[in-house]
């Protein structure tokens, strides 16, 4: 009996030591904020986000002629997240180097940190209305396949 219970406590011993978790999960912790690299790259991306749809939102619809639409963000197996609106007076401007910038950093955040994603594909709208002086995306229910 006691050669049954020393095997059994050297069993559970060395069942209990340490071991280092798998890289994705042995982020350091940045000690000023308390978040991990991933936490902090988020917010990064969310407050990129922030930035141009401030941007896209700071003139007001009044002719969707004037206004266009952007794919945003990546999904981790291909093509955009959304589609945003914004006046054509951006066209040129920094607006469209920051969503640039937004896409390849979502496409890193998706493969740095194995994010998944539902790989719907996000059909571009089919055109911007105005209601209310905002811009308002109108879906696009067709897929054409040649």
């Amino acid at each position: 009996m006691k050669t049954l219970t020393a095997v059994f406590l050297g069993v559970l011993l060395t069942s209990c030591t340490a071991r280092p978790l798998p890289e994705k999960d042995n982020q350091q912790l940045l000690p000023e904020q308390n978040i991990s690299d991933e936490q902090r790259d988020a917010q990064t991306l969310q407050q990129l986000r922030t930035e141009i749809e401030t941007l896209a939102g700071s003139e007001r619809c009044d002719n969707a002629a004037a206004w266009k639409t952007i794919a945003m963000g990546a999904k981790a197996c291909g093509g955009p997240q959304a589609y945003i609106a914004y006046p054509a007076t951006l066209d040129g401007t920094e607006f469209r180097d920051k969503v640039e910038l937004y896409n390849r950093q979502s496409a890193e955040f998706n493969r740095k940190y194995g994010v998944m994603s539902d790989c719907v594909m996000v059909l571009p709208p089919a055109g911007v209305r105005c209601e209310n002086g905002k811009a308002i995306l109108i879906p696009n229910h067709q897929i054409n396949v040649e």
